[in-house]
């Protein structure tokens, strides 16, 4: 009789871009997947977006996050994670891990409240977006944990996508999900 492993979580499986990624998003959510400037700007030219605080705190990254940003193991960063609704419902879930060194240049971000990081983020003259990152959510990654906690849909099967952006010379982390039920109308 063969047992059957218990549930283990595994890391999303990140791949430089969208052509490399098993599948195909559909066009509307290729095109947020591919978006190098500011996402927030793009979702409100399709009309008001609201940003919904889900968390904010001092606390470790998840191991991949702490690689990511080439953070000591056990270093704590501010974390922010959000909903930005746009359209009436829930698009995208954003996390955004913010190194300690960060927070001089960033100082406003534990005080942004409901107003989009991007708007901050994009306003620095000297901000810069390193490679995008992709990846098909299978459904067993902690970031799908984190959303299920937060009582957000299961986005498994959905994508996702991540890049670094130095402000100041310094890194943070952003990570987006989108739900595909918040983007179909995206142009």
């Amino acid at each position: 009789m063969r047992e059957h492993a218990a549930w283990q979580p595994q890391a999303a499986a990140w791949r430089p871009g969208v052509a490399v990624v098993p599948g195909r998003p559909a066009p509307a959510v290729q095109r947020l997947l591919t978006e190098r400037g500011s996402l927030t700007a793009r979702l409100e030219r399709l009309g008001p977006v609201r940003v919904h605080v889900l968390r904010e705190a001092w606390q470790r990254p998840a191991p991949d996050e702490g690689v990511a940003l080439e953070l000591p193991v056990g270093r704590h960063a501010w974390l922010r994670e959000v909903v930005l609704d746009c359209e009436g419902g829930p698009t995208i879930y954003a996390r955004s891990i913010v190194p300690d060194r960060l927070l001089g240049p960033l100082a406003r971000l534990p005080r942004l409240g409901e107003r989009p990081l991007g708007r901050l983020l994009f306003s620095a003259a000297d901000v810069q977006r390193g490679p995008l990152a992709v990846a098909r959510l299978r459904g067993r990654e902690p970031l799908v944990r984190w959303l299920r906690g937060h009582g957000l849909p299961s986005p498994a099967g959905g994508w996702a996508r991540r890049s670094t952006l130095s402000v100041a010379g310094r890194r943070l982390l952003v990570t987006e999900v989108f739900f595909p039920e918040g983007v179909e109308g995206e142009r």
